[in-house]
């Protein structure tokens, strides 16, 4: 198998690579009586590892670092040009402020899923700017109407949501215009030279988007692949980690699980990369599905592996007989080739499905589950499937994917309002109240509240994200003006050391505003302190003012949040909730009927994908539930929710894997009873998700339902003789169906049990 796995891959173009060094040896071990010396390289090689863990292991394919580069870039590329043309031109320093804004939020805002769109969303978004640059400009002198204006044009751009990414982005662009204007107050005779700022700043931020620091699909692929498999070497670690501390410790159990989030998170990047990927120039059709399958075998056995490892650490001779294994399995994920992009020979799919099944009807006795699930992950590692004739490339995409249930623009809970429509009107709300406190706080600095209000209701779905993000936004703000404040006074003089600084302050903000915002408000906290020590205006009052105002903006948002068409966090979940059942119901019913021959052809690592997208979003959703004083309680019990439909969710994936396989002398009687127990899985999908939506059941499960769910599934195979005697497809596909069906049935009946000791009361 190892030979086969160094032909050539499946890639052409620009990945025509042989796969030669598959499996790397395996390291020697270091005896007690070594030198230090490899010690102390030991541990700078973990410090090293742990520090790049932290800046880029959250990043998989470096989409967030381009995207900082790229913004860094083009900010610095726009100041030079503009900064010149003044000086030559004799041109007044203003000239540089909205080139400098749209080189910073055009390129950013700018978010439609093809290069085509982008392009021209990105040579659209100067009219809106322009438009309402100089009607912010106009209408400073006159405060009333300024006011009413900025009002409406925030209502139009919160609104402009529902139409797309491209109105989305145009909306983004007159706002802040609009505020830059009507705080410069600019002369109108100045607005010929904001305009070639305007055009210059967007030319910049095409320039470097388009040319300098482009999207490259296929080499963001091959950096997700590479920390695909850095994150299953990860997980090897903790599980050798593990084993020879002798058990599971609180915090390996959340590194172990960290690494499987990661893990599935680095996938489905890797999926969303293969779209975009030129069909043809990169990759064949088939190669891609090829490379599908690939993927999600290997997330199957990691996961299958990680899960023995938790339930059945195998003893330390056991070990010990394993561990040579352990380490050239290792190997296999530190090649210069990324593992799914290796092949090879045919048969490795059947080889793959029957030691996958084994490691899952494995028997009780220490360490044979991991042992099995171990040989099933070294199959998975040495090659990658070719396609079955029952299996199909991916069909078009969905008209209604899975993010609608969480916040899309269909029709809100009470058929009234849109969700864009009912955000629209909090933040029209929230930012006129904003104007009021922050004139009567300063009315000369009144634009930090507005600005606060507007922002934390961006990309927040509920009352309860609004909060989070509130939070966040004055603690990084508060700890970035202390900060800045000594960062400030230590270059103070120094221009060019205060610029470089800015520049690597943009850079880190926008690296971390997609994962961390409450960091990103630190860094712009320090920029604007930079930037008033750079123009002589900087002091201590000044920044302890923009606290204040941004802590009023945050309160005044969150009190609209609360107060005026709340959006509860409990009713997203639950509406997210219902989504992923719903797409878990339907995987199984696919699979089960594909296989009982009632369904044409099955994409398998579509349905998955599209499975895995509704648990990302179902728990992105129920974070802020868990977030904070009142999550403290509840926390634990969430996490073990989600942690049940995880499991169910990989039963899914293994179960659409099966039903894709060939297999000969299946009973129809069998066929039949799949078909059956999906039935019951909709059934019982309908009923949790009622429950928690309709009936005000918590979001909680028992610390051993897995445990309960495994004990039945085990009686089941002990009381029904069908079940140990059906072909290895069939059993195998009972294997995971049961599980699923047991867990939404435990899952069930707790919940029902906690609404009625609550007496259907809603979080």
């Amino acid at each position: 198998m190892r030979a086969a796995a160094r032909q050539r891959g499946p890639i052409r173009g620009a990945l025509s690579l042989d796969s030669t060094g598959v499996a790397a040896a395996a390291p020697t071990p270091r005896n007690a009586g070594e030198s230090l010396v490899p010690g102390w390289v030991d541990v700078l090689l973990l410090l090293g590892r742990r520090a790049w863990d932290r800046l880029f292991a959250p990043d998989p394919g470096r989409i967030r670092l381009r995207l900082a580069l790229r913004t860094t870039t083009a900010l610095a590329l726009t100041f030079a040009v503009l900064h010149s043309l003044s000086l030559a031109a004799r041109l007044p320093g203003s000239i540089i402020v909205l080139g400098v804004v749209e080189s910073l939020f055009g390129s950013v805002s700018v978010r439609d899923p093809e290069a085509r769109q982008q392009r021209a969303t990105l040579l659209l978004t100067p009219l809106p700017a322009a438009a309402a640059f100089a009607l912010g400009t106009a209408l400073a002198p006159f405060k009333l109407w300024s006011d009413l204006v900025f009002l409406v044009i925030i209502f139009a751009a919160v609104y402009a949501r529902r139409f797309g990414a491209r109105a989305t982005a145009l909306g983004f662009l007159a706002f802040i215009p609009y505020y830059i204007g009507n705080y410069l107050h600019l002369p109108v005779t100045q607005l010929p030279y904001q305009m070639i700022s305007l055009a210059i700043g967007t030319g910049c931020a095409y320039l470097v988007r388009f040319h300098i620091v482009p999207d490259r699909p296929e080499q963001v692929l091959v950096h997700a692949l590479q920390d695909f498999d850095e994150r299953i070497g990860r997980l090897l670690a903790e599980i050798d980690k593990a084993v020879v501390a002798g058990a599971w410790d609180r915090r390996r159990r959340r590194r172990l699980r960290h690494h499987i989030g990661r893990l599935n998170e680095t996938a489905l990047i890797a999926e969303d990369q293969l779209d975009q990927c030129d069909t043809g120039r990169f990759l064949s059709d088939p190669d891609k599905h090829r490379l599908r399958l690939r993927i999600l075998d290997l997330e199957l056995a990691a996961d299958r592996l990680a899960y023995a490892a938790f339930r059945d650490l195998p003893p330390a001779d056991l070990w010990q007989k394993m561990s040579a294994r352990v380490e050239t399995l290792g190997g296999c994920f530190r090649g210069s080739l990324p593992s799914p992009l290796r092949r090879c020979e045919p048969g490795a799919q059947t080889a793959f499905a029957a030691a996958l099944q084994a490691a899952e009807r494995a028997p009780q006795a220490p360490g044979m589950r991991f042992a099995h699930a171990l040989a099933a992950m070294e199959v998975a590692a040495n090659g990658s499937p070719e396609p079955d004739g029952n299996t199909a490339p991916p069909p078009q995409p969905e008209a209604n994917p899975p993010a609608r249930a969480a916040g899309g623009d269909g029709d809100s809970q009470d058929g009234t309002l849109r969700p864009t429509t009912r955000q629209a009107i909090q933040v029209t709300v929230a930012c006129t109240l904003a104007i009021l406190a922050g004139e009567f706080l300063s009315p000369h600095r009144w634009y930090w509240a507005v600005l606060t209000a507007f922002v934390v209701f961006s990309g927040t779905q509920s009352r309860g994200d609004t909060l989070i993000r509130a939070g966040q936004r004055v603690i990084g703000t508060v700890i970035g003006v202390a900060v800045g404040i000594a960062v400030a006074h230590a270059v103070s003089g120094t221009v060019g050391v205060s610029l470089l600084l800015i520049y690597i302050c943009v850079f880190l903000a926008y690296y971390t505003f997609q994962v961390a915002y409450g960091t990103m408000m630190f860094w712009i906290s320090i920029i604007v302190a930079l930037l008033y020590q750079t123009i002589g205006v900087l002091s201590t009052s000044l920044l302890l003012l923009r606290v204040e105002e941004t802590a009023i903006g945050a309160a005044i948002g969150v009190a609209v949040a609360v107060l005026l068409l709340p959006i509860s966090t409990t009713a997203k979940t639950g509406a997210a909730l219902r989504e992923f059942l719903q797409r878990l119901s339907e995987a199984v019913e696919r699979a089960t009927r594909h296989m009982a021959g009632e369904e044409g052809a099955l994409d398998v690592a579509g349905v998955s994908r599209d499975l895995d997208r509704a648990f990302q979003t179902l728990r992105t959703t129920a974070h802020p539930l868990a977030s904070g004083l009142a999550g403290a309680v509840a926390r634990t019990a969430i996490r073990r929710f989600l942690t049940v439909l995880r499991a169910c969710s990989y039963y899914a994936h293994n179960l659409a894997r099966l039903s894709g396989q060939e297999s000969a002398g299946e009973s129809p009687e069998l066929a039949r009873l799949l078909v059956k127990t999906a039935a019951r899985i909709r059934r019982n999908s309908e009923t949790l998700a009622d429950l928690i939506e309709h009936k005000g059941a918590p979001i909680a499960a028992p610390a051993d339902l897995l445990a309960r769910v495994e004990e039945k599934v085990a009686a089941r195979y002990d009381s029904d003789p069908r079940r140990r005697a059906a072909p290895d497809r069939q059993a195998g596909a009972l294997y995971d169906a049961d599980h699923i069906d047991e867990a939404l049935q435990f899952l069930a009946r707790d919940l029902a049990s906690r609404a009625r000791d609550r007496g259907g009361a809603a979080l």
